[in-house]
C-alpha cells in the first residue's frame, strides 16, 4: 500500500509539471482504463503502480535467488523506474525514448525528459499546441499521440526486459536493429489499428471519430504531402521513421 500512495504522489507531481495541474488519485486511475491504452498496458501501468511485479528487494529474501535482485545490465538493485527510465547501461531505453522524442518533436512538440511518473500519468498530461488558432479538436489530437507514443515505449521496455530476463543467457542482448525496429512496428501497428476503428460500418456507435484519428497522426507520418486529405482509407500509410535494414546484399 505504501509503494502505492508513493507512486500516485509521484505521478501527480509529474502531470503538473507538464499541465499545470494536479490530478487526484481517481482520476489517475480512471485514465490508465482509457480505451486509447490497450488492456495489456493498462494491466502493466496497473500492476506497476502497485508495485506488483516480483523485482529487487524482492528478491532478496528467498534463498540461492538472491541474484535476481540486482540488474543483469549495470548491478544497481532494480525497480520500475530502473527498468524502464533509469539505466544508463539498457539500450532498449536508449533507443526507444530516442525514437519517441524523435516522433513526437515532429508534432512540433518540446520534449520533456522521461520520467516513470510521466509513463503513469501519460494519459493526464495537458499538451498546448506550438502553433497558433489550434483548436481543441487539434490539441485531443496531440495529447492523445502523446499518450501512445508514451505508453507504447514504455510497455515494449519492460516486455523486452523480462524477455531478456526469461530467454536470454548473460551474453544475449537485444541489438539496436531489432529494438528499433519493434519500437517501428508497434507504433505503426497503432495507426492501422486507428485507421480500421474509424469505420462505423464495422463499430457503429464504438468507431472511433475520423477527424480524431486525422488530428493524432498529423505531422508524423511519411510523406504526409503526398496523401490525400482523408488518409484513412489509404493502404499505406507509415509514421515518418522508417524501419532499419540489415546491412548485406540486395537489401
Amino acid at each position: 500500500m505504501q509503494h502505492t500512495t508513493i507512486n500516485l504522489a509521484i505521478t501527480r507531481y509529474e502531470v503538473n509539471e507538464i499541465s499545470g495541474k494536479t490530478p487526484i488519485d481517481s482520476q489517475i486511475w480512471k485514465s490508465i482504463r482509457d480505451r486509447d491504452i490497450p488492456k495489456s498496458i493498462q494491466s502493466f501501468l496497473w500492476k506497476s503502480i502497485h508495485n506488483a511485479y516480483k523485482m529487487g528487494i524482492f528478491w532478496t529474501k528467498i534463498p540461492e535467488y538472491e541474484h535476481r535482485a540486482n540488474c543483469c545490465l549495470c548491478g544497481e538493485v532494480e525497480n520500475i523506474d530502473h527498468i524502464l527510465v533509469e539505466c544508463q547501461d539498457s539500450l532498449p531505453i536508449k533507443i526507444i525514448w530516442n525514437l519517441a522524442k524523435k516522433l513526437w518533436e515532429m508534432k512540433g512538440q518540446k520534449w520533456k525528459p522521461i520520467t516513470y511518473g510521466k509513463i503513469i500519468g501519460c494519459n493526464l498530461s495537458n499538451w498546448k499546441s506550438k502553433i497558433k488558432n489550434k483548436n481543441k479538436k487539434q490539441e485531443q489530437g496531440i495529447n492523445r499521440l502523446y499518450t501512445i507514443i508514451i505508453s507504447e515505449s514504455a510497455s515494449l521496455i519492460w516486455k523486452l526486459h523480462c524477455k531478456k530476463a526469461i530467454e536470454f543467457d548473460s551474453e544475449k542482448h537485444h541489438t539496436a536493429i531489432e529494438i528499433h525496429n519493434k519500437w517501428v512496428n508497434i507504433i505503426n501497428s497503432r495507426l492501422k489499428l486507428d485507421k480500421i476503428l474509424t469505420s462505423k460500418f464495422k463499430y457503429g456507435s464504438k468507431a472511433i471519430p475520423k477527424n480524431k484519428v486525422l488530428e493524432t497522426w498529423s505531422g508524423v507520418l511519411y510523406n504526409e504531402e503526398g496523401l490525400s486529405e482523408d488518409w484513412t482509407k489509404q493502404s499505406e500509410v507509415l509514421v515518418g521513421i522508417a524501419s532499419w535494414r540489415p546491412p548485406g546484399r540486395n537489401r
